[in-house]
């Protein structure tokens, strides 16, 4: 068994009797000195630290030396010193329990490796970060790898103009707050962004924010939103990219009529078995370019009229996304 605190004499042993490619499984050490960590760091297949809650500097740059995989998942917090000493080492980083990111230096070091904080190919995924500093996010957008925060629940200005930067999958789908300027600033992002934590823009949509959505190149996520003002469906409209609605509580005749004529692919599948006739009729008028998704259950609910689902599966551009289903041709 491991013991919490490793002297000299026990890492060169461990050293030794390890097979070169495995990982040293030292989970349990909560405890490291620099200059044991230093010989640990010999090993050419790394070592799991996951146990360790702090990182002071010295321990931090002994560690720079590691090879192969260094697994530190218990650290919540690093400071900026041992950050930058962290992002110059060779070996593969697991920080899957950082809930704040401010180096630079280590952002572009986690999103430049090729795996274990990558769940899938090209793909970043930082589960516990809350907090985000505007030079990190400046290094992760320029990175060529999808980027998800799902922790991230507000954002400042500053950061979100770092984040508009990346060209990739930006999910941030836990964001509940964000001011307007900041949230025109993200939909700057080229690539498709992820917005499913927000259940409203406001009472009254910001006029950057609308030109934002339309000018948004890629496919955009509002997953979370309740309500559909008319004026978001008009900016929704413009978008060129695919739009994905969320579980909207009522679908005004209005909204619907401005969504007509959208440019790209706009989901409305979970449209509630109650919206309006007027909403569906308008739907009606919907001649492409893009497509308009709707679900059999809704078309097939008793509420609605047999005349008007006949007529939205014979419209080529209203589609039953359950089905795939795109009207008759």
């Amino acid at each position: 068994m491991i013991a919490a605190e490793l002297d000299a004499a026990a890492a060169q042993k461990l050293v030794a009797s390890a097979e070169p490619d495995a990982t040293l499984a030292l989970a349990a050490v909560t405890t490291l000195a620099p200059d044991v960590c230093a010989l640990l760091a010999q090993h050419p297949g790394g070592m799991d630290l996951s146990g360790l809650k702090d990182l002071s500097e010295d321990l931090a740059k002994a560690m720079a030396r590691c090879r192969g995989r260094l697994v530190l998942d218990g650290l919540g917090k690093i400071t900026d010193p041992s950050a930058a000493a962290l992002a110059s080492c060779p070996a593969t980083l697991s920080l899957r329990g950082i809930t704040e990111l401010r180096s630079a230096a280590l952002a572009t070091k986690l999103a430049g490796q090729p795996t274990d904080m990558h769940d899938a190919d090209r793909e970043l995924t930082l589960a516990r970060v809350t907090s985000i500093s505007p030079a990190a996010a400046t290094a992760l957008a320029a990175q060529p790898c999808d980027v998800r925060l799902p922790s991230l629940k507000s954002i400042d200005v500053e950061t979100a103009r770092a984040l508009a930067t990346h060209r990739g999958l930006l999910d941030v789908d836990r964001i509940e707050n964000i001011e307007p300027d900041a949230l025109a600033a993200l939909l700057g992002n080229r690539g498709t962004i992820d917005l499913g934590g927000l259940r409203s823009l406001g009472q009254t949509v910001a006029p950057a924010v609308l030109a934002a959505i339309g000018s948004h190149e890629g496919a955009l996520g509002l997953t979370g939103l309740v309500e559909l003002p008319p004026e978001l469906a008009t900016a929704i409209r413009q978008h060129r990219g695919t739009t994905s609605l969320g579980p909207l509580e009522e679908l005004s005749a209005e909204a619907a009529r401005n969504l007509v004529g959208c440019a790209g692919d706009v989901w409305l599948d979970r449209l509630p078995a109650a919206t309006p006739t007027a909403a569906l009729t308008a739907l009606l008028k919907h001649r492409g370019p893009g497509k308009i998704i709707l679900t059999s259950t809704l078309v097939n609910s008793p509420a609605v009229p047999q005349q008007i689902g006949a007529a939205i599966r014979g419209n080529r551009f209203l589609c039953l996304g359950n089905t795939l289903d795109c009207g008759a041709r």
